[in-house]
């Protein structure tokens, strides 16, 4: 399906307007309303990935699985099928968290606090977690993660944070560089129709693009 814009891009517009234009006027999307075909912004990372269209749809993720695995372990992992959850490991959040921190969207972060103990006794005071080692901080992670957020120690929190700022350096001194003006983690949803038995079946397919220059076009 086809996704135009109501009138011309001008030269003077901003991000904003266009995003009006594009969008609407209100940036919010119902949490309980099926997301139509077309392009949409401000969704947040567990919807995203807990599949919103309509129907169940294909991602990215499920179509490495299909091609990689079987359509048996596609459905299983599907979020509006099987709904398995594949562990999350510290390079996969690593990865997530750097992409949330240069972007400034997707998973949000939660440096992990537990009730501090001595000799066993709490003390009342909450305090970051050193590791996790401890029944509190693996009970703490897997309470965010079930959440949907990124759970991280904070010594990991700011060693990160000082590689994004590195890595948005570097790419401001590019001989052209990136500028991320645009709208980050925008959700895309349309329809192809892939062959089965010579004839067309249409498939609903959801995406996730990382940023979005709107006054550049789609």
């Amino acid at each position: 399906q086809a996704l135009t814009r109501r009138t011309p891009v001008s030269s003077d517009e901003s991000d904003d307007d266009v995003v009006s234009e594009w969008f609407g006027d209100s940036p919010d999307e119902s949490e309980s309303e099926p997301l139509p075909e077309g392009i949409h912004y401000n969704i947040t990372d567990r919807r995203y990935h807990g599949d919103p269209a309509a129907t169940p749809s294909l991602s990215s993720s499920m179509a490495f699985i299909l091609a990689t695995q079987s359509a048996k372990h596609a459905q299983l992992y599907h979020p509006r099928m099987g709904g398995a959850r594949r562990e999350e490991t510290d390079a996969t959040e690593n990865g997530s968290i750097s992409h949330a921190l240069i972007l400034g969207a997707g998973k949000e972060l939660e440096v992990v606090r537990i009730p501090h103990k001595v000799k066993g006794k709490p003390t009342g005071e909450i305090v970051d977690a050193k590791d996790w080692r401890t029944a509190d901080a693996k009970t703490a992670r897997s309470a965010l993660r079930a959440q949907g957020l990124i759970p991280v120690l904070r010594k990991k929190h700011d060693i990160i944070r000082g590689t994004v700022a590195a890595i948005r350096e570097a790419i401001a001194e590019l001989d052209e560089p990136v500028i991320l003006d645009g709208v980050s983690e925008v959700t895309l949803v349309w329809s192809e129709d892939a062959q089965l038995d010579g004839s067309p079946v249409p498939v609903l397919c959801r995406a996730r693009v990382d940023h979005l220059r709107l006054t550049q076009g789609v």
